[in-house]
């Protein structure tokens, strides 16, 4: 009889998916041997060089579920096997994603999808590897509950047996869907593209950047000159820089001299200009709009 591990790994590497054993569960503990707390049970691999060793090869395959009959599977992340995951991680993960949407986007209609043997629903999204960009590990990088396995990573495949058994979403297996594109936001969240180079100074139009009705000639110059102040503030103070200027902007905002809508939108161009992150220039901004009681 077929080893349904077995036969799930080869069908992986059909795909042209680099696989690599993972210890499993026996017991209730993981087979690995290690004191209980010393490893994380069932989920980390059996070969200490697996990011050279993951492999398409059905004869390496066979020969380790031959050593290893009860293994679980990984895929390597990257380049090499052209995915990369987004981990949600239960109800704060599902917000933490809901939040980002709400901002900047909405996720793809339907892409590969597994859930995860966690206990708290947890579930993962995996997207075709943007070409000409770097796409890392992270954990929490996007906010609570939400991480990345990119370069370097890896996930477990279905059917895998950690707390609960992994299995594919119905009909968003990787044989019913094609790899799918991440939306430009979440690649530019993972590798934020490099400040336009070089950096010019910046001109916010007094058109566009003003007072209500224009008419406030002290509140148009601070707005015009704390925005340049954010575009131009060197690495290493871009934030601080952000918040101050962000406060000032926010007490005339308060005052009524001031747009909230148009200074928030200025003070994410100037972000973008000096380079921030945008996720955290947001955050930034909101915290200084929240601290002044809007």
């Amino acid at each position: 009889m077929t080893n349904p591990m077995l036969k799930a790994a080869l069908a992986y590497a059909k795909l042209g998916w680099p696989i690599h054993p993972i210890w499993w569960i026996k017991d209730g503990r993981c087979a690995c041997g290690q004191p209980e707390g010393a490893c994380k049970p069932g989920k980390h691999p059996i070969l200490k060089d697996w990011p050279a060793r993951a492999t398409t090869d059905p004869t390496l395959i066979e020969r380790w579920f031959a050593r290893y009959p009860n293994v679980n599977i990984a895929v390597a992340t990257g380049p090499k096997s052209g995915i990369f995951v987004l981990d949600i991680d239960g109800a704060e993960g599902e917000r933490t994603l809901v939040d980002l949407e709400h901002r900047l986007g909405d996720m793809p209609e339907r892409y590969v999808q597994q859930w995860t043997g966690g206990d708290r629903n947890g579930w993962q999204a995996f997207f075709a590897w943007p070409e000409g960009r770097m796409i890392r590990n992270s954990a929490g990088r996007l906010g609570p509950k939400l991480d990345t396995r990119g370069e370097g990573g890896y996930v477990l495949l279905p059917p895998s047996l950690t707390t609960k058994r992994y299995r594919w979403a119905q009909e968003r297996d990787p044989w019913s869907l094609p790899n799918e594109p991440a939306p430009a936001w979440l690649i530019d969240l993972l590798d934020p593209p490099a400040p336009p180079e070089p950096l010019h100074r910046p001109t916010f139009s007094s058109t566009t950047y003003r007072s209500p009705n224009g008419e406030d000639r002290y509140a148009d110059k601070a707005l015009v000159a704390e925005l340049a102040l954010v575009a131009l503030a060197p690495e290493g103070m871009r934030n601080d820089q952000l918040n101050a200027s962000a406060h000032a902007l926010f007490r005339l905002v308060k005052d009524g001299r001031l747009y909230h809508d148009i200074v928030e939108r200025g003070l994410i161009e100037a972000s973008r200009h000096a380079g921030l992150h945008e996720l955290e220039a947001r955050r930034t901004i909101a915290s200084a709009a929240k601290a002044r009681g809007l």
